[in-house]
């Protein structure tokens, strides 16, 4: 039965407009709910189209978990599962970063922040769209390990000035 309960939509419906006034996938609802990260798994797995279903404001279970500062585990994992969702504009017309930003709680975004730009820079695509790095890390030999450790030495630099100030 989890797959059906996985793609059942749960919405409210204003009887008045005849509009709805919310509609999420239970991938939505576990993205804003602190579910544990094994139901995400599971819910993913049911229904991995889920992921890149939008729900009300055109959201994407990334854009509800970084709205509501979700655990860094559930945030990556929606990114690792559907990695394109960092880059996808709500109706709002805006990413999952700047969800995070707009955030309403302050505890937290910082850490949801940095998590975002750091998956961000794990990715370096192609013309075609393709990841041409995987994920798990940059080549710690070679050109690019010297150009990287010169980028990421004068950003520490940078963030280190930056708090001295």
């Amino acid at each position: 039965r989890l797959p059906e309960e996985a793609s059942t939509w749960i919405y409210s419906l204003n009887k008045r407009t005849a509009e709805y006034d919310w509609i999420f996938l239970p991938i939505h609802v576990a993205s804003f709910s602190d579910a544990p990260i094994d139901l995400m798994k599971k819910l993913v797995k049911a229904f991995p189209q889920g992921l890149r279903m939008a729900a009300t404001g055109g959201k994407l279970p990334l854009h509800v978990a970084c709205e509501t500062l979700a655990s860094s585990e559930v945030i990556a994992f929606l990114h690792n599962a559907y990695s394109d969702a960092l880059y996808v504009i709500d109706d709002s017309g805006n990413t999952p970063l700047q969800q995070t930003m707009f955030s309403e709680n302050k505890s937290g975004r910082t850490r949801v922040m940095q998590l975002l730009t750091s998956l961000q820079a794990t990715e370096v695509r192609n013309g075609s769209g393709e990841n041409v790095v995987p994920r798990v890390g940059l080549p710690k030999t070679g050109k690019v390990a010297k150009m990287f450790k010169k980028w990421h030495s004068a950003t520490v630099l940078k963030r280190q000035y930056r708090s001295a100030l």
